[in-house]
């Protein structure tokens, strides 16, 4: 009879184990597929918009980030979970970036263009965030240049790494 409860008792473990670890890539899986998204927004809506002088942006996708935050635990790799962290850390502050140029454009064209010296300067600060966010958004020059996208990368082939490792 102990036996039993015994054998029973393991399998029970193997089996919280093994949904625990496929529970982990699904989240890993979502989390890659959002970060791909962010990639494919920053590269064809952001940068795209900005080198045309236009502010509108799509906004980026957070939302498997913001739903999964109780579940980090399941990523156990640290370097995942710090590539992960780092992406996401990257744009939230390219959204304050983008949202600061918002402002500023709204000032400017707000500002009576009879006003040359407040409007000269409104229109230097647009420029000069657009400037700033370009280069926080271009695709990097080497594998030791740190853009928005050299992060979402790194992040992307860290949770394929773990993925693989992991995977049932």
């Amino acid at each position: 009879m102990g036996i039993g409860v015994f054998g029973g008792f393991i399998a029970n473990i193997i089996l919280q184990m093994w949904l625990e670890k496929r529970q982990s890539v699904r989240v890993l899986k979502l989390l890659k597929r959002e970060l791909e998204v962010n990639l494919d927004i920053i590269r064809d809506n952001i940068r795209k918009n900005l080198e045309k002088m236009k502010i509108t942006y799509a906004p980026l996708e957070l939302g498997i980030w913001k739903a999964v935050s109780n579940k980090i635990d399941l990523i156990t790799n640290d370097k995942s979970l710090q590539a992960i962290a780092k992406a996401y850390y990257q744009f939230d502050t390219l959204e304050k970036a983008m949202d600061t140029l918002e402002d500023h454009e709204a000032l400017f064209l707000a500002t009576d263009q009879n006003a040359t010296e407040r409007s000269t300067e409104l229109k230097k600060r647009v420029l000069h965030d657009i400037e700033v966010i370009l280069e926080h958004v271009r695709e990097p020059k080497n594998e030791e240049d740190k853009t928005v996208i050299s992060y979402t990368k790194q992040a992307i082939f860290e949770i394929q790494e773990e993925i693989n490792r992991r995977d049932c």
